[in-house]
Order: structure tokens, then sequence, then C-alpha cells
């Protein structure tokens, strides 16, 4: 997950996400995974959408 949050991070704000945020997109993972169905395949593909569009629509990320 640590890897993703920091291509992510990368990619979006050209920067690594601090300790607190890649915290934070890992326990998206874990909320993104109570929500699905045990054992989906969807789960890393939602979160990985879903924390995109966390990163791209953060306050930062308006006006970098």
């Amino acid at each position: 997950l640590n890897a993703t949050a920091d291509a992510i991070y990368g990619s979006i704000l050209l920067r690594s996400p601090s300790a607190r945020e890649a915290a934070t997109l890992a326990g998206l993972y874990k909320q993104v995974a109570d929500g699905r169905p045990s054992g989906s395949e969807d789960v890393a593909a939602d979160w990985a959408i879903l924390s995109c569009f966390a990163v791209a629509s953060s306050l930062e990320a308006v006006f970098y």
C-alpha cells in the first residue's frame, strides 16, 4: 500500500506522502475492503481509484 500511495502522491503532487498521509490511505484501504464482498478482486482497484480522487481533490492539488 505504501508503494502505491507514494506513486499516487508522486504523480499528482510531485512529492512523497508524509507518514500520516500514507497511513490515511492505508486506512482507506481497510474501509474499502470492509465495504466489498469477502475475497473481492475489486478492492485494490477501487482503493486506487478512490485514493487518486482523494489526493487529486485535496486543497493542495487544487492550488498547485
